[in-house]
C-alpha cells in the first residue's frame, strides 16, 4: 500500500511516516505543490496513491486546493480514486467538500487511529 502525506509541520510528518513504516510505503510532501508533484508523478507511471493524508492548512497550495488538483489528475489520467483523509484541528462540519475527501484525521494526530484506517483499507 502506498502512503502520501502531506504536512507541513517536520515533526508531525516524521512522527508518522516512521510510525506507518512497518505497515505501509509512504512519501512525504511538505506543502501542497510538493504533494502535488509526487502524486502527478505517480499518476505519470500509472501508480497512483492509495491513501492521502493531506494537512488543512499549509503555506502556499492550502489542502482543500491541493486535493481538488489530486481529483483532477485521477480524472486526467483515469486512475483508481485515492482515499483522501483531511489532517486538522479545526472541526469538520461547516466545510463543504462536496465528496473531495473521504474523511477527517483530527490533530494531534493518533497514529493507532491512522493504522487501523490503514488496516480497514487493505
Amino acid at each position: 500500500m502506498k502512503i502520501l502525506l502531506a504536512e507541513d509541520d517536520s515533526k508531525i510528518s516524521q512522527f508518522v511516516a516512521m510510525s506507518l513504516a512497518d505497515y505501509v510505503s509512504c512519501d512525504v510532501a511538505k506543502n501542497g505543490e510538493e504533494a502535488i508533484d509526487l502524486y502527478a508523478l505517480k499518476a505519470s507511471k500509472k501508480d497512483a496513491y492509495d491513501i492521502c493524508f493531506i494537512d488543512f492548512i499549509m503555506p502556499g497550495i492550502n489542502g482543500f486546493d491541493t486535493i481538488k488538483h489530486i481529483r483532477e489528475l485521477e480524472s486526467d489520467k483515469n486512475l483508481h480514486r485515492s482515499d483522501i483523509y483531511i489532517m486538522t484541528s479545526m472541526p469538520e462540519a461547516d466545510w463543504g467538500l462536496d465528496g473531495l475527501c473521504d474523511g477527517f484525521i483530527k490533530k494531534p494526530v493518533n497514529i493507532s487511529e491512522i493504522i487501523e484506517l490503514i488496516k480497514t483499507l487493505e
